[in-house]
């Protein structure tokens, strides 16, 4: 691995963990305190309301991704600017096209990797947080509908 390549794929994470870090206590706060008084209502184990803040964390990643990308890779490039990195590589004989698409490279492959992942987790997630939340939580009793008849 290049000196060049090493820098970038430290600094993408650096900003990456800071952003994802602030959206993703942001939402379980924000979630914590929105089901709080609920879940005192319904006099349940602890645990179920850690599982449930556990599988809508997922839910919410799934949401916030493209932006945490996004909002990432700007944060790293005004950042890169105001500390005159960009100008750094330049003077170093770097083309644009060279610093610019090891950048965009590893943008990409992250977004192409953590988009499969997240498709695969996002409809368990769905439906393991509706479930703690409606059945376990409430006491509903879960209901299936096959050709409009009730299995109970």
């Amino acid at each position: 691995m290049k000196v060049r390549q090493k820098f970038i794929y430290q600094e993408f994470f650096r900003f990456f963990a800071l952003v994802f870090f602030l959206f993703g206590a942001f939402t379980l706060i924000i979630d914590f305190f929105e089901k709080f008084p609920s879940f005192l209502s319904f006099k349940k184990p602890f645990i179920l309301f850690i599982s449930y803040l556990f599988w809508k964390s997922w839910i919410e990643l799934y949401q916030f991704f493209p932006f945490i990308l996004g909002l990432s890779a700007l944060l790293q490039i005004f950042w890169w600017s105001r500390n005159r990195e960009l100008i750094a590589f330049l003077s170093l004989g770097f083309s644009k096209s060279e610093v610019l698409g090891e950048f965009l490279k590893i943008y990409a492959l992250f977004s192409l990797l953590a988009g499969v992942i997240l498709s695969f987790i996002f409809p368990r997630a769905v439906f393991n947080a509706i479930y703690i939340w409606d059945y376990q939580m409430t006491g509903k009793r879960a209901k299936y509908l096959v050709f409009k008849k009730e299995i109970l």
